[in-house]
């Protein structure tokens, strides 16, 4: 198993999906119109780039511990995925801003890691049954109803 692939491609992954539901975020937000455009678009980049970072990490560390637990367990089941999402998920609490202060921040981290592991469980099934429905290449040949002609 390559632990440290799966880390850099959750990182990858998840540092584009940061910075596009950002990007999609800081269009709503209405406080930009009133900023200069440099400080606008400044403070576009630092929050798109801000939350980039944060997913890539979560990601990133989603992928190396359930990799290094699978190895560990020498197994591939939805095991990998829950500890994973609980390593992964309560980074959050620990990315969270200092302002949240000290609970919130804990609660971020429970509410996290409980979340990105039941998203890792729910992806690891939804791929066991995804697989069970084939290739997707090879057509199904075509079934046609069966007429009964009593008599004959």
């Amino acid at each position: 198993m390559n632990c440290l692939g799966d880390a850099a491609t959750g990182a990858t992954y998840g540092a584009g999906i940061g910075a596009l539901l950002e990007g999609m975020a800081v269009s709503f937000d209405e406080s930009l119109l009133r900023q200069s455009s440099t400080g606008a678009v400044t403070a576009i980049g630092t929050r798109v780039a801000t939350s980039a970072t944060r997913v890539g990490l979560v990601m990133g560390t989603f992928g190396a511990a359930r990799c290094l637990v699978a190895s560990i367990r020498d197994r591939d089941d939805f095991l990998n995925n829950m500890w994973g999402g609980l390593a992964a998920g309560s980074l959050i609490g620990v990315l969270a801003p200092v302002r949240a202060g000290g609970p919130k921040a804990l609660a971020q981290g429970v509410y996290g890691a409980v979340g990105v592991a039941t998203m890792g469980v729910g992806a690891y099934f939804l791929a066991a049954t995804r697989s069970d429905i084939g290739d997707g290449a090879t057509p199904t040949p075509p079934v046609l109803p069966v007429k009964h002609h009593p008599g004959t």
